[in-house]
C-alpha cells in the first residue's frame, strides 16, 4: 500500500492510503482547510448554549467562555476525523472538544460530498 502523509498542526503528521477513493482524498488531503471552514461553521451556528446545556457543566464552561462563541470555537480541539466513501450523504465529520478533562462531548461537524457544510451539533 502506498501511503501519502499531510502535516496538520494539531493532529500531527497523517497518513492516509494513496489509492483511497476519491470522494474522501479532498478531506484527508486538505485537513488544515477543512478544519477552518468547520470553524467557520461553527462561529456563524454557534453551538456554545447547547455545548453547555448539553454537558451540565454549564456554570463552569459558561464562566470560563462568557457566552463568546468565538473564544470557544478557538479553544475546541480536533480529536477525530470520520470519512465515509461512498456514502450518501455525510462523507466525512470533525469532532471537536475541550478536552476530556472537561466533557465528553463533542461538537460534530459534517461535511458532504461537495465540502460543504451540513450540520453543527453537540453529541456525546
Amino acid at each position: 500500500m502506498t501511503t501519502r502523509g499531510i502535516v496538520h498542526p494539531v493532529l500531527g503528521t497523517v497518513e492516509f492510503d494513496a489509492a483511497a477513493p476519491d470522494d474522501i482524498t479532498p478531506f484527508a488531503a486538505d485537513l488544515a482547510g477543512f478544519d477552518e471552514r468547520a470553524r467557520h461553521a461553527m462561529r456563524q451556528d454557534s453551538p456554545l448554549d447547547d455545548y453547555l446545556d448539553f454537558d451540565g457543566a454549564a456554570e463552569v464552561l459558561g464562566a470560563m467562555f462568557h457566552a463568546d462563541t468565538a473564544t470557544f470555537v478557538a479553544a475546541l480541539r480536533l480529536v477525530r476525523v470520520g470519512l465515509s466513501p461512498g456514502e450518501t450523504g455525510t462523507r466525512a465529520v470533525f469532532d471537536y472538544t475541550l478536552g476530556r478533562h472537561l466533557t465528553d462531548h463533542v461538537v460534530a461537524v459534517t461535511f458532504d460530498a461537495t465540502g460543504t457544510v451540513d450540520s453543527v451539533a453537540v453529541e456525546s
